[in-house]
């Protein structure tokens, strides 16, 4: 098992230094597609089904990947951002990786979250529960995790939900970024 994390998962994960992040740029693209526990993969696709099935009920079948695209990119930039950034961060940033669906996720939770609020999950238990009682939980629990040396995973959980809430603010404005991809 080492060796497969040693010489395989590194050039899936996205390295939180520079340097080694020029040597393989396509990692910004595959660590959103990348998980290495039965239990990360799980909990990120159950997110990403409940809110990517009401997202795509709401805007149809084009918006889900480029959100999750784009919230992906914004989770890389932040993470290696706050690896730079934070001091006490500064000293693990050669072996400091991200990996795995979370920002991506939180960027398609907050999109469908920021276009239907009031969106109710299982409706026949008193009426349901709203849809921003979940993410605002989910949002709280990066949140916590911002005080603690895995701060730079949280905030890049963070900075994908702002890249789903700018992809809706955008799109309320009538500026669809998912035009160009889809096409």
């Amino acid at each position: 098992q080492a060796a497969f994390f040693s010489q395989v998962v590194q050039y899936f994960e996205m390295p939180a230094q520079l340097t080694k992040f020029s040597e393989r740029p396509w990692t910004i693209l595959t660590y959103m597609f990348s998980h290495t526990g039965v239990i990360h993969i799980l909990t990120n696709m159950i997110w990403l089904w409940a809110f990517g099935f009401i997202l795509q009920e709401l805007t149809g079948n084009k918006k889900l990947i480029p959100i999750y695209i784009y919230g992906g990119l914004a989770g890389a930039l932040v993470f290696i951002l706050a690896n730079y950034l934070i001091p006490p961060l500064k000293p693990l940033i050669d072996n400091s990786s991200l990996i795995g669906a979370n920002a991506a996720t939180m960027a398609v939770a907050v999109a469908t979250t920021t276009l239907a609020p009031n969106y109710r999950f299982f409706k026949n238990l008193n009426g349901g529960i709203p849809i921003w009682v979940l993410t605002l939980i989910y949002i709280l629990i990066d949140f916590a995790g911002v005080a603690s040396l895995s701060a730079a995973f949280s905030l890049s959980h963070l900075g994908g939900g702002l890249a789903g809430f700018i992809f809706v603010y955008l799109l309320r404005k009538e500026k669809d970024g998912s035009i160009w991809m889809n096409n």
